[in-house]
C-alpha cells in the first residue's frame, strides 16, 4: 500500500505538520499552566505553608497544589523568599515573565529586544520581555510604554496568551 504524502508548498510540507502538532502542544501545555497560575490567584491567604517556603500558602487549602506544581516547575516563584501573595493580581511584568519560562526558550540577554519607556533592563521580567516582545506574544501601549507593575487586563490576558 502506498503512503499518501501531502505537501503544501507554502508551508514546506510534512515536516511543518510535526512543527505545528508541536506547538500545538506547546499552546495546550502554556493554557493549562495559566489556567492553574489564575486559579491559584483568587484566594485569600491565611496559616502556615507545609513543604513549600511560602508561609501564605497553606497545605489545607484547595490552591496548595497548584502553587506547588507551578513552582516546582519553575514557571512562578515567590513575591518574596516566604511569600506567594496568591490574592494578588498579576502584574504585566509577571505575566511576561511566566510566559516565557512557560516556552522554555532560553531568554538569557533579550531584554533589548524591549524599547519601552518604562522597562529597566535588569529586572526579573526584562529577558522575558524581549523574548515576548521579539516574538510578537505583547505589546505596549500607545505612549511607547509597557507598564511592568499594572496588573494585566483580562483583555490584555487574552490577546497576549492568544498570540
Amino acid at each position: 500500500m502506498a503512503e499518501i504524502l501531502t505537501v503544501c508548498p507554502q508551508h514546506g510540507g510534512p515536516r511543518n505538520e510535526r512543527k505545528q502538532k508541536m506547538n500545538f502542544k506547546r499552546i495546550l501545555s502554556l493554557i493549562c499552566s495559566v489556567i492553574m497560575i489564575f486559579s491559584a490567584a483568587a484566594v485569600i491567604p491565611s496559616g502556615a505553608a507545609g513543604d513549600l517556603p511560602f508561609r501564605d500558602v497553606p497545605e489545607n487549602k484547595w490552591f496548595f497544589s497548584p502553587v506547588k506544581t507551578v513552582y516546582e516547575a519553575g514557571i512562578m516563584n515567590g513575591i518574596t523568599e516566604d511569600t506567594f501573595r496568591p490574592n494578588d493580581p498579576m502584574t504585566r511584568g509577571q505575566f511576561v515573565t511566566i510566559i516565557a519560562r512557560v516556552s522554555g526558550e532560553d531568554v538569557t540577554g533579550m531584554a533589548a529586544e524591549a524599547k519601552f519607556t518604562d522597562t529597566a533592563k535588569k529586572r526579573f521580567y526584562s529577558d522575558a520581555l524581549g523574548w515576548c516582545v521579539k516574538n510578537g506574544l505583547i505589546n505596549g501601549y500607545p505612549d511607547g510604554s509597557f507598564g511592568p507593575d499594572r496588573p494585566i487586563l483580562r483583555q490584555e490576558f487574552a490577546a497576549g496568551f492568544v498570540r
